[in-house]
């Protein structure tokens, strides 16, 4: 559609000898030219919200370790963007290296997986906390990715912010709660404005 309305927009426009400028050429020229600019204006601002961005797609993807343990076998479904999903499973079931899969920490033995870039939160936060402070773990994060020090501080406070750490942006990070923790993992991976991010 975009296609269309740009090729006659562009012909109307530029062809001069087609318009007779009569008031009914004009209001024409001036309703398809409107509609250009809605068409890329749904185009840029609106259309991802009616069809969301795909960012994760397993196609049959199996994972057998050496010792012949499958793992999984055949898994296949998809994400857009805005989904929330949860999976659940018995012990051993592989919710574990499915999750290692789609981090990309390990590769399938067959199938394929086309995904965004995703940031994994460990269950285990305390190997996830790198800096002494919540501040300076997310400051850590953020160094990494290039930033000064001060830029890297005030993103470093919002991220804090929403995750709900902001006020102890500068207690020792050992001393926070399992689930204080979680969030300063949290905190960390979204220095890295992952599309998925995976608990």
């Amino acid at each position: 559609l975009l296609v269309v309305i740009s090729f006659v927009y562009l012909a109307l426009y530029t062809n001069k000898l087609l318009l007779c400028f009569s008031n009914v050429d004009i209001f024409v020229l001036g309703t398809i030219k409107n509609l250009f600019f809605l068409v890329v204006f749904i185009q840029e601002n609106i259309a991802y919200k009616i069809f969301p961005k795909m960012i994760l797609d397993l196609n049959q993807v199996s994972k057998t370790f050496p010792d012949g343990t499958e793992a999984l076998k055949n898994i296949t479904f998809s994400l857009e963007s805005g989904d929330f999903c949860v999976i659940g499973g018995a012990n051993g079931s592989g919710k574990s290296v499915l999750m290692s899969l789609i981090a990309k920490l390990e590769k399938p033995t067959s199938g394929k997986i086309t995904t965004e870039y995703a940031g994994l939160v460990f269950q285990e936060a305390d190997s996830q906390i790198l800096g002494e402070t919540p501040l300076e773990d997310v400051c850590y994060s953020l160094t990494n990715t290039g930033l000064k020090p001060a830029a890297a501080k005030e993103k470093a406070l919002k991220l804090l912010e929403k995750v709900g750490l902001k006020k102890k942006a500068d207690y020792n990070a050992r001393t926070l709660s399992g689930g204080e923790k979680r969030r300063l993992a949290v905190a960390s991976v979204l220095t890295l404005e992952p599309e998925i991010i995976i608990f």
